[in-house]
């Protein structure tokens, strides 16, 4: 399940942009945008479907049935795919990234002791940093520089350069592209590590069914809600507040008002309410107990100090 899910979910989304891709189409942005609502759109019906009904259907009449049923659906797909595949738009794939961000950090480590060309000299540049005949990139970007120094071009008789601009030592000699997409990387990472915790909690779905599993479930006398099922409520819940976000015109106009009350926030005031009386009051009671005498006041006094800047936020 893992490899199919590896092998999947990163690509299916790429291959079918791929098939609307058109960048000489003035509208080429609308009509991707329009693809990436579907299929989001798509994606959250089909895991409705499956938490509604398919777990239903295992949880009422049995694994075996359930499992066969998804093992049907998913030989359709693959069929449907198989028959359609000499109308995909197959884009080639190209040499590993990966191997070339290790070249790049290679060739800047390499090229430690150069001197960063003038930036003033833009046509200048053009000739001292290794880019492709056909690359809108002539020079690096001014951050991450040193970074820079992996397209640096030494001397461009002894770079063994092709025709085309690529070179033959690709561990000596990297492309502005090849650094570019280094630091596009190196720059995401920060908020790429601000959504780790966001994601431990949403994918706690197996917890949340053992929790359910041990709760009232029955809706009616004669029928009980699955376990598994509870997890459509989240989707239901995202789906419902960005269709009306949208429909307010909030995407559009970042000061927009909309009809829904307020008093929906009431709620989450309260859980943080609660999750900070947990929280600071036993802080301190901690800090105070563990901490010398002589410093018990310090302690006390830094998490008084959060707590009225948070009464303060």
């Amino acid at each position: 399940m893992a490899i199919g899910a590896g092998g999947i979910r990163p690509c299916s989304i790429a291959f079918g942009a791929d098939q609307f891709y058109k960048p000489e189409n003035p509208g080429n942005e609308g009509v991707l945008q329009t693809f990436f609502n579907w299929y989001y759109a798509s994606v959250g019906v089909s895991i409705m479907v499956d938490v509604i009904i398919i777990v239903y259907i295992q949880d009422h009449k049995g694994w075996k049935l359930g499992f066969g049923i998804v093992v049907l659906l998913m030989l359709l797909s693959t069929v449907l795919f198989v028959l359609g595949s000499q109308y995909y738009v197959k884009v080639k794939p190209n040499k590993s990234l990966f191997i070339g961000f290790v070249q790049v950090l290679v060739v800047a480590w390499k090229n430690n002791e150069l001197v960063f060309p003038p930036t003033d000299a833009i046509h200048a540049c053009r000739y001292m940093y290794h880019h492709h005949s056909d690359s809108k990139l002539v020079a690096p970007t001014n951050n991450l520089r040193f970074l820079d120094k992996a397209c640096i071009i030494r001397n461009p008789d002894e770079e063994n350069l092709k025709p085309d601009g690529s070179t033959r030592k690709p561990w000596s000699l990297c492309t502005v592209d090849q650094v570019e997409h280094l630091k596009a990387l190196m720059r995401v990472i920060p908020i790429w590590s601000t959504g780790i915790m966001v994601s431990v909690i949403v994918g706690q779905n197996s917890f949340f069914i053992l929790q359910a599993k041990t709760m009232n479930k029955h809706i009616t006398s004669s029928f009980r809600f699955p376990a598994g099922s509870f997890m459509v409520f989240t989707i239901l819940t995202y789906t419902i507040w960005c269709k009306r976000a949208i429909k307010h015109g909030i995407s559009k106009l970042v000061h927009a008002v909309v009809d829904t009350s307020a008093f929906w926030l009431v709620p989450q005031h309260c859980l943080i309410g609660v999750a900070e009386a947990f929280n600071f009051i036993a802080q301190i009671k901690f800090y105070y107990t563990q901490f010398p005498k002589s410093m018990a006041s310090i302690a006390v006094a830094q998490l008084e100090r959060l707590l009225e800047t948070w009464l303060e936020v």
